[in-house]
């Protein structure tokens, strides 16, 4: 939000209040011109699935109110706790001083209402915050944030724009679910732990793979291996075989990434894949596949709980799930590559992905600058990305038993990793170990799995 702002009070036609921001010459209303209690009874019916299976809500924005009241109605039987934040302070006073809208909710045991605008605390308040919350965005107030909250406002815009595509795919996500679910291997539970300190190397698609492909040919007999999908074909073009792919995605379009590949070498390369994604795609895939059960998605935390299997995490994104699912194998020593996070040389993605494109022309409002690999400037990436990085860093620091290094050599800083290159990493981290014999138990593990599950 830029620009001169001031609000009035606005009836409405159901005759409860509403207010709109006046932006320049643009106005912005914060509930229905309408019927605001009828509006916020729709948007938070959306939501009241996942609103009553957590822990506490928090809710960005707090207009009028409305939309906060229905959540108060809704969960009357949970009563979980709610917490409000507001972050332009000028909206807060204006309705506070100019209505009693928010009278009910200073005075409700199970309502705090945070009124902040220092950046710092708030992400550090953000930061004690564990999946078992729920955030609730409301779209109005967020177009009022002010502008020097702009890496909250990152983060918030992600986490907007995920939401409401997890919730409009909500439909295709459970049906891709039920579906995976009856034909899936999901015996995951032995494959735990079972590459104990073992140096392992997570692939991401990132412009900067191409850097270090010769570097993975060289020494592939040296570390255990896994990438996300994305980065399968050009390491194939290379006849470089990972020890196994990860793919996330809901859409069919992740046929893409494995296409044109020799259906030979993928009959060698395990697939580990999300319940949610197309059941085309992984009845396609003709290599070895086990299914994993993710956090966050409730289809798959109660099958989880029936078989007594951890939930991975996903973060968003396809590297960040194979981040977690490297640490349930047993990771200490994890090195990134291509996990640029960033659009490095304005591309974005490493050439002969299936979606490599060069980067031109973002729009203003999605272009986010983050400290460069080598801490020397800055980087272009988008909001998107920069919110998997926080999340990787957040990881990383929950994390403190395992050593985390970044041979992307570019792309975007991640802080606790340790730069590095590759061939450095390999002398570091080189032992004894035979590899080969690790790679082969685990292969035969996964085959166990899949001969004897069901």
């Amino acid at each position: 939000m830029s620009g001169k702002i001031s609000f009035q009070l606005q009836d409405t036609k159901s005759g409860h209040l509403t207010c709109k921001a006046i932006i320049d010459s643009k106005q912005l209303l914060l509930h229905s011109a309408y019927d605001p209690k009828k509006e916020a009874k729709r948007f938070i019916s959306t939501h009241l699935e996942e609103i009553k299976k957590s822990s506490k809500i928090l809710v960005y924005g707090l207009g009028c109110a409305y939309h906060v009241r229905e959540i108060i109605e809704q969960t009357m039987d949970s009563r979980q706790i709610i917490e409000v934040w507001e972050l332009n302070n000028g909206l807060y006073k204006f309705i506070k001083e100019r209505t009693n809208l928010l009278a009910d909710l200073l005075d409700n045991q199970r309502v705090t209402i945070h009124v902040h605008d220092d950046e710092g605390i708030i992400l550090n308040k953000w930061m004690e915050y564990d999946n078992s919350y729920y955030l609730i965005i409301h779209e109005p107030s967020f177009k009022l944030m002010p502008d020097h909250l702009s890496s909250l406002k990152e983060i918030l815009g992600s986490y907007l724009i995920n939401s409401k595509t997890m919730l409009a795919n909500k439909a295709i996500l459970e049906n891709n679910f039920n579906i995976n679910v009856k034909h899936g291997k999901l015996a995951y539970g032995t494959l735990l732990k079972s590459m104990p300190n073992i140096p392992m190397v997570l692939a991401a698609a990132g412009p900067s793979l191409e850097k270090v492909i010769n570097h993975l040919q060289q020494h592939r007999d040296r570390f255990f291996f896994g990438a996300v999908g994305t980065a399968l074909r050009p390491l194939i073009n290379h006849e470089i075989a990972p020890d196994f792919i990860m793919l996330i995605d809901p859409s069919e379009q992740l046929l893409e990434q494995y296409a044109g590949v020799d259906r030979e070498v993928l009959k060698n390369i395990p697939l580990f894949y999300l319940g949610t994604i197309s059941p085309l795609v992984v009845s396609a895939y003709p290599g070895p596949k086990i299914m994993l059960l993710q956090k966050g998605f409730a289809e798959a935390e109660m099958v989880a709980l029936s078989k007594n299997l951890p939930l991975v995490e996903t973060g968003g994104s396809v590297a960040t799930t194979t981040l977690d699912w490297l640490v349930k194998l047993g990771a200490k020593q994890i090195c990134f590559v291509g996990q640029d996070l960033a659009f490095t040389n304005d591309q974005s993605h490493a050439t002969g992905t299936h979606n490599h494109r060069a980067i031109a022309n973002i729009e203003t409002s999605h272009q986010v600058y983050v400290s460069n690999y080598h801490q020397s400037g800055r980087i272009l990436t988008s909001a998107n990305l920069a919110t998997y990085k926080r999340w990787i860093e957040g990881y990383i620091r929950r994390n403190n038993d395992i050593t985390f290094y970044n041979a992307t050599q570019g792309g975007a800083f991640i802080e606790g990793c340790k730069n590095i290159t590759l061939p450095e990493f390999v002398e570091l981290t080189f032992s004894n170990i035979n590899i080969d014999d690790f790679r082969k138990k685990f292969l035969n593990e996964i085959n166990t799995v899949i001969d004897n599950y069901g």
